[in-house]
């Protein structure tokens, strides 16, 4: 693993995952024949642990409020990352579609603000369109 800008950052930060890796690599060979890329993608982990579904995506070092949809007693949520009124890094449990979709929102900078994700009503999943 390398050190690399995250252009969601905007610092240079090492994310130690195979998916990350591989990613760079291919990073790395486009810029050795001057194509001037550059890593867009949204850091992505998951990972399957006594029959439930982890997924994280994002990148969040450090966070100053978490937003918690869904439910923690029947183990079946969303967390959302917040710091300085932006959306880090969404973590699901068993809301799969919900990790896929927030991986999306990141990417295109399209996330909501923290106030519309407070909202009872609020679907992650409705904001794609």
């Amino acid at each position: 693993m390398a050190r690399f800008k995250l252009w969601m950052i905007e610092k240079h930060t090492r994310i130690e995952h195979w998916d990350v890796a591989i990613q760079q690599g291919k990073i790395a060979a486009l810029n050795m024949v001057e194509k001037n890329a550059i890593y867009r993608s949204t850091p992505f982990f998951w990972t399957a642990q006594f029959g439930k579904s982890v997924r994280y995506c994002g990148h969040a070092l450090q966070w100053s409020e978490q937003i918690v949809k869904g439910s923690l007693e029947e183990r079946k949520f969303a967390v959302y990352f917040i710091d300085n009124d932006k959306v880090n890094a969404v973590c699901t449990l068993d809301m799969d579609p919900v990790a896929v979709a927030a991986a999306e929102l990141i990417r295109v900078r399209a996330m909501p603000h923290p106030d519309e994700i407070r909202k009872p009503d609020f679907n992650i999943i409705t904001h794609l369109c």
